[in-house]
């Protein structure tokens, strides 16, 4: 099974606990090594790092949570456009106020990528096997890289979803929220200015939540990936550990002489 086939069905907060399980449960991955050891302390800082990625990991669970809740309150509102209800001041500016808090968590999303990605290189550097074990045939980017894409991703979907409500784009100059909270929000003088921008907002909302959803799912990826590659290594020194008590308990075998008790004794017959 792929690594990624293995965090879309456990999840982030499974591939979390693995991590965890694979470095603090593991004696081997964060103590000195018996003294005939031939190998060094595999990963020092792992536990450290996947504790920082659990509390990521909840922060985006959360933050994927309260944007569906804003999202169906969007879509409440541009149901009532589509049914030919016009939009109060009171109830535009609720779903402007739901459409904020929303850009809001995509925001937090951003940080939360970020701070995924240096601790990405945090992992690299208290585990420098990972390297060999990503060159074993696993199909990865390099993290950063994948962060990367996905930030722009997000803002590519914001885009698209306001050029396809008819808005101009010349007039928003890039894809960050504040330029989307300004698109909108300039709609609001006339009534169908009003439903333009709701049906924008709604088709954005719907575009964000994917995109904490995909987030979750790339965080989850690299993590699963990291606690395989632990857990490889894990392996990997049990084998050598057990090969080296084995060695040190099997005496070694007798040269260098002949044992007296191993001499038989040959009988002459007597002809005589």
């Amino acid at each position: 099974m792929s690594i990624l086939r293995k965090a879309s069905k456990g999840g982030l907060s499974a591939a979390i606990t693995i991590a965890l399980a694979a470095t603090l449960g593991t004696a081997a991955l964060v103590t000195p090594p018996p003294a005939h050891a031939q190998w060094a302390v595999v990963c020092t800082n792992c536990s450290t790092i996947f504790q920082q990625y659990m509390q990521y990991a909840q922060e985006i669970e959360t933050a994927i949570n309260t944007a569906n809740t804003y999202a169906n309150q969007i879509q409440q509102y541009e149901n009532m456009v589509q049914q030919g209800l016009s939009l109060p001041n009171a109830a535009f500016s609720n779903a402007m106020q739901d459409i904020r808090g929303l850009n809001a968590l995509v925001s937090q999303g951003r940080n939360i990528a970020y701070s995924a990605s240096n601790l990405d290189s945090d992992f690299k550097k208290s585990f420098p096997d990972f390297q060999n074990y990503l060159q074993q045939g696993v199909t990865w980017q390099d993290a950063q890289t994948q962060y990367a894409k996905w930030n722009d991703q997000t803002s590519d979907a914001s885009l698209a979803a306001l050029k396809a409500a008819g808005f101009q784009m010349d007039e928003i100059t890039n894809g960050d929220e504040a330029s989307i909270i300004n698109a909108l929000q300039n709609q609001s003088n006339t009534a169908g200015g009003r439903m333009q921008a709701i049906q924008a907002g709604n088709a954005i909302a719907v575009e964000q939540v994917k995109q904490l959803q995909k987030l979750r799912q790339l965080m989850a990826t690299q993590m699963q990936l990291q606690a395989d590659s632990v857990a490889a290594a894990q392996g990997r020194l049990k084998v050598q550990d057990a090969l080296q008590q084995n060695q040190y308990a099997t005496p070694a075998p007798t040269t260098g002489g002949t044992n007296p008790n191993d001499l038989k004794t040959t009988t002459t017959p007597n002809n005589g």
